[in-house]
């Protein structure tokens, strides 16, 4: 009996977004709510963006208040 086994390259949603953020002039992201679970792997890559001089906007909504108030006072601190 021959198996053969592939190797996949599996990459995290987190990288992708990561490295599309990294080459951008700008960006825009529009998210249901934000969460510090959400905006923690992403504030490093966001102050880089911000030392660039990269503008970006983030869209939200309150709909029944799930995003977290500590996690958006991060984000608001960023100048970008």
């Amino acid at each position: 009996m021959n198996i053969k086994v592939r190797r996949i390259k599996v990459k995290k949603v987190i990288s992708s977004v990561e490295d599309e953020l990294l080459r951008c002039e700008e960006f825009q992201i529009s998210v249901a709510f934000i969460t510090m679970g959400g905006v923690t792997p992403l504030l490093q890559t966001l102050k880089e963006l911000e030392e660039k001089g990269v503008q970006g906007q983030i869209l939200t909504t309150n709909y029944l208040n799930f995003s977290e108030p500590r996690a958006l006072e991060k984000l608001n601190g960023l100048k970008n």
